[in-house]
């Protein structure tokens, strides 16, 4: 659908918002938050799936794992099933912020919780992937004892 048509939808989905405040806001002015969010919206929705994401960035050193020690490639399965191991919430956090691109902010919204404590989830998630991720390769790397 045409970002034309997008808008369009949404001023009349929303038109009993504006009706209420008519008075106190111009229509035009109205028209074009609306077409400004959307084109927002627009270019969030194609950022997230553009973008890659290093965690370093927000976390300490002490929670990267060192190449020493995460010294094998992991699938993506493997990866997805170590993430689902996480808590619920902690999972969620962390596939907000680091698979779909959205900001603390903007997941606290979401979940209805502040973003210090989306930050602690995250945290609690990244640390507990360290640890799982550390396990998978301790044992892997263990010889085979079996007779």
């Amino acid at each position: 659908m045409s970002a034309l048509n997008m808008i369009f939808f949404r001023l009349i989905k929303n038109m009993h918002e504006y009706l209420k405040k008519k008075e106190e806001v111009e229509f035009e002015a109205w028209l074009r938050r609306i077409a400004i969010n959307y084109i927002i919206d627009e270019f969030r929705s194609q950022k997230r799936y553009k973008e890659v994401f290093d965690f370093r960035d927000d976390t300490p050193e002490e929670l990267h794992p060192s190449s020493e020690d995460l010294n094998q490639k992991h699938s993506e399965e493997e990866l997805l099933g170590l993430i689902d191991k996480l808590p619920t919430v902690s999972r969620t956090v962390f596939n907000l912020y680091a698979i779909d691109g959205y900001k603390h902010e903007e997941i606290a919204q979401l979940l209805g919780i502040s973003s210090g404590t989306s930050k602690a989830h995250l945290f609690k998630a990244r640390k507990k992937l360290k640890e799982l991720l550390l396990s998978v390769n301790n044992n892997s790397v263990l010889p085979n004892t079996s007779v």
